[in-house]
């Protein structure tokens, strides 16, 4: 089973999303680039955390990202 990328954003706005998930139950894989370049001596930019989930919760996923409303 694969996992699709269902949000890509600031870390203040994936928090918002993760919480969402989370209250759904839907469980969720988080890329953040932030704290990886941070850890590297790197700065980053705003886009830089991204949310997947496995295939068969995408559907729903992207609903829940459509209803919080986030501007990124």
């Amino acid at each position: 089973m694969g996992h699709t990328k269902i949000y890509s954003g600031s870390q203040v706005n994936a928090m918002a999303v993760k919480n969402a998930l989370e209250q759904e139950q839907i469980d969720f894989i988080e890329r953040n680039d932030i704290e990886s370049a941070q850890m590297a001596g790197f700065g980053s930019l705003s886009m830089a955390v991204h949310l997947f989930v496995s295939d068969d919760q995408v559907d729903k996923a992207k609903h829940i990202v459509m209803d919080l409303k986030l501007d990124h």
